[in-house]
C-alpha cells in the first residue's frame, strides 16, 4: 500500500496564515475588511504590494484599499478608475485560472490609463520566469456565477 506525503509547510506560514484569518474575524466594516485582505496578501503572500478596487454604483473601481508602501497608500487611495480600463486590463494577458497576467511586454500599453497604479523599482529580472517589476496580475472578485456565468464583477485585487 503507497502513502502519499502530505506537502511540507513551514510553521512560520502557518502562523502568518492564522493571524491573517485571526484578523479578518475582528474586522467590523467593509473598510476594515478589504484593508485587512491588502494586509493579509502583503504579510502572509510575499507580495511587497496589494491593492483592493472596489466596483461603485456607477461602475468604476475606487482603490478601497492598498498595502505595503504606506507613502504610496496615502497617495492611491480614493482614487478611481475607469471601469473601460479594468474591462481592457482584464480581458487582456494570460488567463491563469481566475487570475489575469499581464507580462511587461503587453502591459506597457496601460502606463497611461486612468486606472491608478503603483510601481516599486525591483531588480531587472536575471530568469526568464521571475517577476519583473512591470508584470501585473489581478484577480478579479465577481459574485456567485463567475466570470464566464451570470456573476457581476465586485472588485478586483491586484498585486506586485
Amino acid at each position: 500500500m503507497e502513502t502519499e506525503s502530505e506537502p511540507y509547510v513551514r510553521l512560520a506560514t502557518l502562523r502568518q496564515l492564522h493571524q491573517v484569518m485571526a484578523d479578518m474575524n475582528t474586522a467590523r466594516s467593509l473598510a476594515d475588511t478589504l484593508q485587512t485582505v491588502a494586509d493579509g496578501v502583503v504579510t502572509g503572500l510575499g507580495y511587497e504590494l496589494a491593492c483592493v478596487n472596489l466596483v461603485r454604483a456607477d461602475g468604476d473601481l475606487v482603490v478601497a484599499a492598498f498595502s505595503g508602501n504606506p507613502a504610496a497608500e496615502a497617495l492611491i487611495t480614493g482614487r478611481v478608475g475607469s471601469r473601460d480600463s479594468w474591462e481592457r486590463r482584464l480581458s487582456m494577458g494570460e488567463h491563469w485560472g481566475d487570475l489575469v497576467f499581464i507580462p511587461h511586454t503587453e502591459g506597457w500599453v496601460l502606463d497611461d490609463d486612468d486606472v491608478p497604479q503603483w510601481y516599486t523599482d525591483g531588480p531587472a529580472p536575471r530568469f526568464e520566469d521571475e517577476w519583473h517589476p512591470s508584470d501585473r496580475l489581478f484577480a478579479p472578485m465577481y459574485s456567485a456565477g463567475g466570470p464566464g456565468g451570470s456573476g457581476e464583477l465586485l472588485g478586483v485585487l491586484s498585486v506586485d
